[in-house]
């Protein structure tokens, strides 16, 4: 039982990170964060051996347009704080 809820619990803090569109600009590379980070490493890497090089350079470039927009979605979002 104890295993579960500290297994749900490191789930429940990857996703508030998710969720929160605004974590990103201010944390300063918490636990969740460097899970997030080096899963996606671990998935452009086995991307980069399984899809041509030019499939490979079209997922890169769809994928810095999409940060792109995010961050321009960041940047319009008012601010909470005053």
């Amino acid at each position: 039982m104890k295993y579960e809820a500290g297994y749900n619990a490191a789930y429940a803090e990857i996703y508030a990170a998710l969720d929160d569109l605004d974590h990103p600009r201010r944390c300063d590379g918490c636990r969740p964060c460097e899970v997030m980070k080096a899963t996606l490493e671990w998935m452009m890497q086995g991307l980069s051996r399984r899809l041509t090089q030019e499939e490979f350079y079209s997922l890169a470039r769809v994928l810095k347009s999409a940060e792109g927009n995010a961050i321009g979605e960041w940047q319009n979002k008012p601010s909470d704080t005053v």
